[in-house]
């Protein structure tokens, strides 16, 4: 799958100021999550595929700890820019590509203590979005929104 990446982050502050394992176990982690930003830690594996030592991995995980959130019962996290620096926001269930996003973020609900509602587009992610009012025909852009995102409906 491909995935974006941001060359900007070596300058980003925040990316410059994280010591080299940090960085790495960051890397790994926008590498290795599902599509929508899930990622189900296995500390043995992690550590092995870095190249680290588990608590190597565990300390240098928990010093990234404002990139993502954690499961309520702590062996997923959530990266939380993942799906802004990937270009996939809004969401849009009619979107073929967000199709599988929104899936991975209802099965992952229950075990995450957070509103994933501000994903969506207008009516919040989990809503029904109506038919609305076509704004083009055919494969034309018609208009673009404040992310770039082709404009395809208006709410009635």
């Amino acid at each position: 799958m491909a995935r974006f990446t941001a060359p900007e982050k070596w300058n980003d502050e925040w990316f410059s100021n994280l010591k080299p394992l940090e960085k790495l176990v960051f890397l790994y982690l926008v590498d290795k999550c599902d599509n929508a930003g899930f990622f189900e830690i296995n500390k043995r594996i992690d550590a092995f595929l870095i190249g680290i030592t588990e608590d190597e991995f565990m300390s240098n995980l928990r010093s990234i700890k404002k990139t993502y959130i954690a499961s309520t019962d702590g062996r997923k996290i959530w990266l939380k820019n993942y799906l802004f620096y990937q270009k996939n926001l809004p969401l849009n269930p009619d979107n073929n590509a967000h199709k599988q996003i929104i899936s991975f973020i209802t099965t992952n609900l229950k075990i995450f203590n957070y509103d994933f509602n501000y994903l969506g587009a207008n009516e919040g992610l989990f809503s029904p979005i109506g038919k609305g009012n076509i704004i083009g025909k055919g494969n034309s852009k018609v208009n673009e929104g404040g992310m770039g995102e082709t404009i395809l409906w208006t709410q009635e």
